[in-house]
């Protein structure tokens, strides 16, 4: 007869557990849970589905199922999908952190300006005095941009004038020739 502690390590046996025994200690495993219905012909698989299934009974399926026919390709597709999902959340995280840099950047500049423009630093103007002299003027002292183009460069004024007269005998290829001028 079978003590309990060896009924109770018996029946915390998993399938792979199972699977891994030699013929002789299912049979003696079977013994222990109290299987009746063996004899020496029983094969191995009838063995272990019989102690499983007993097992399951006596635990009320309390023990956790092992994967036993999982496709190994779809096991390493499992695997690739949850690479590719990291990487992506990884991008995902870089690419917010280059735009707060970018903005943090750009709020800098903006301020580098704005400070630049309150303080009423102008560029040099390289056209004052003919831009010989060697020295850097600036627009403050050395006058504006719209003087120094009203006392050396005129505006280009542009003349608009209606096209020839339509004459009375015109073909296509001339009307068209006149409608573009």
């Amino acid at each position: 007869m079978a003590t309990a502690e060896e009924k109770s390590i018996a029946l915390n046996l998993t399938l792979d557990e199972l699977i891994m025994m030699d013929k002789a200690k299912l049979v003696r495993t079977a013994v222990v849970l109290g299987i009746t219905n063996i004899d020496d012909k029983t094969s191995s698989q009838r063995l272990i589905q019989l102690i499983h299934k007993f097992i399951l009974s006596q635990t009320e399926g309390t023990i956790p199922k092992t994967k036993t026919n999982v496709d190994p390709n779809l096991e390493m597709f499992q695997t690739m999908l949850n690479q590719v999902q990291s990487q992506h959340a990884e991008a995902q995280r870089q690419a917010q952190r280059q735009h707060a840099e970018s903005q943090r950047l750009h709020a800098e500049s903006m301020a580098k300006i704005t400070e630049a423009i309150q303080a009423g630093i102008t560029r040099p103007n390289p056209r004052a005095n003919g831009g010989a002299t060697g020295g850097a003027s600036l627009t403050a002292g050395g006058g504006s941009d719209q003087q120094h183009n009203d006392n050396h460069h005129a505006a280009v004024k542009i003349t608009v004038r209606p096209p020839p007269q339509l004459e009375a005998d015109v073909t296509f290829s001339k009307f068209k020739a006149w409608e573009i001028t």
